[in-house]
């Protein structure tokens, strides 16, 4: 007689003969099991992905494992259901699934993963705009970035739906694509310089460079001269690609220096290198710099606005800043975003140190929180201290313009003494203790020399004294 087979052996089976990828992974995010449908997605074998710990982030890294797209959200070990959007990197193409996570009812911390749709290297639809500061849904637009950004590390600070952001992205397109001076402005904390220094590393792809980073305050025209401008025409001789002479805060160069570095740029170990600035502000409005200089760096400029002037910015940056950290593999933790709550208090602070401030806020947020989201106790206190501020503004302190106040005690003096001597300005004079030639000279400075409820009573006896 046939032995009887296991209904366990029996839906492993089954499982394993579906032709849609399915997949456990357990509340740690380490997969538990992968069916052969899926295995063959990921073209890996069972060895190779069963036991590995996943990471809920939507980033292009280059350390990313090929198995980190499987991960769910956080929120879904608390539901019975949920929808997501799985994907797999092979050979910098991402391939993408719908998936449904359920959790099994006799193991609460398993999920199986479900795939609901066929592999497609079209990412998921855009949510509606106003579900825009949804978790899952920020998810799925950094997904869609990830899959439209520049392959080369294209900076953090490029995320947005900003207008102003996104002719920044269209420039730093452009500057990656050719050797053009290229330089970049923003205020302290856009992260200006690692904007360059991702255009650098997009230009080096295609042609093998050396870099020269170098900052600019610290130069005086001896340092340039002696130590500096060897190393350059050093360097220009003995690489086979191009030079990127990187030159962070060329605002801040020294007036003594700007005419050498002309004259570098303008020679022929110049023309061989790919220069690339970074300043504050556009070097027009900086006092008396080098008119050739500036023209020499600024063929293209890229210039980062303040966060605060691209406030719509915020939550996708905020969500994308989360995910770089679980992708992270020193930590042991995944977050799937922030509360309603937490986020309106981002995008309502003012942000006066720009993506600087974002990114400390978000990691000191993401140490502290102890839930799959996070609340506004996870926020540092500073943002809600200011919070607290906005809502209880400082009255301005009340100024005393000494002038304006001694002449309207003056004129009340004045309308004083001429009521108590009915109109007759000799005896008003006199009140006042001065003479009436000073009296009507006063009158006259006070608008008070023709006053109708004042009348003006003529005495034979005045005196000028």
């Amino acid at each position: 007689m046939a032995r009887q087979v296991s209904g366990k052996r029996a839906l492993s089976r089954i499982i394993d003969e579906t032709p849609r990828p399915v997949y456990l992974v357990d509340a740690t995010r380490r997969l538990l099991f992968c069916n052969d449908a899926c295995l063959t997605w990921l073209n890996l074998t069972e060895s190779e992905v069963v036991g590995m710990t996943c990471r809920y982030h939507a980033v292009a890294l280059a350390d990313t494992k090929p198995w980190d797209g499987l991960c769910p959200p956080p929120a879904a070990f608390g539901a019975e259901s949920t929808h997501g959007t799985i994907w797999y990197d092979a050979n910098g193409q991402r391939s993408y699934r719908e998936v449904q996570f359920l959790k099994l009812s006799d193991q609460p911390d398993v999920l199986v993963a479900i795939a609901a749709t066929d592999a497609s290297t079209n990412p998921p639809g855009l949510p509606p705009a106003g579900a825009t500061r949804d978790p899952d849904h920020l998810h799925t637009q950094l997904i869609h970035f990830a899959a439209g950004r520049n392959r080369t590390n294209a900076s953090d600070q490029l995320v947005g739906v900003s207008p102003a952001i996104r002719r920044v992205r269209r420039q730093f397109e452009l500057a990656c694509q050719n050797g053009t001076a290229t330089l970049v402005t923003g205020p302290p904390g856009s992260e200006c310089n690692q904007l360059l220094r991702a255009i650098a590393a997009a230009r080096a792809l295609t042609d093998a460079a050396r870099l020269l980073p170098i900052d600019c305050s610290l130069l005086d025209a001896e340092l340039f001269e002696s130590v500096l401008m060897p190393q350059i025409e050093h360097a220009v001789s003995t690489t086979a690609g191009r030079v990127q002479i990187l030159l962070f805060d060329v605002d801040r160069l020294p007036q003594p220096v700007q005419p050498l570095l002309v004259a570098l740029l303008e020679d022929s170990v110049g023309l061989a290198a790919d220069v690339m600035a970074t300043a504050e502000c556009s070097l027009e409005n900086v006092d008396s710099y080098d008119r050739r200089l500036r023209e020499h760096l600024s063929v293209l400029t890229l210039q980062l606005p303040p966060l605060v002037d691209r406030l719509e910015d915020v939550p996708l940056l905020a969500q994308n800043f989360v995910e770089l950290l679980n992708a992270d593999a020193a930590i042991e933790k995944s977050v799937g975003g922030f509360s309603p709550e937490a986020m309106d208090r981002l995008v309502n602070h003012s942000w006066k140190r720009n993506i600087d401030e974002l990114r400390e806020v978000v990691s000191a947020a993401f140490a502290r929180c102890d839930s799959s989201l996070i609340q506004i106790r996870h926020l540092p206190e500073r943002l809600t201290l200011a919070a607290d501020a906005e809502l209880y503004p400082l009255n301005p302190p009340e100024t005393i313009q000494l002038d304006e106040y001694l002449q309207s005690i003056e004129k009340e003096l004045l309308e004083r003494a001429l009521r108590v001597a009915n109109g007759n300005r000799a005896q008003a004079a006199r009140l006042l203790g001065i003479p009436r030639v000073r009296l009507l000279r006063r009158l006259e400075a006070a608008g008070l020399a023709v006053r109708p409820d004042i009348p003006f009573i003529p005495v034979d006896d005045e005196s000028t004294e």
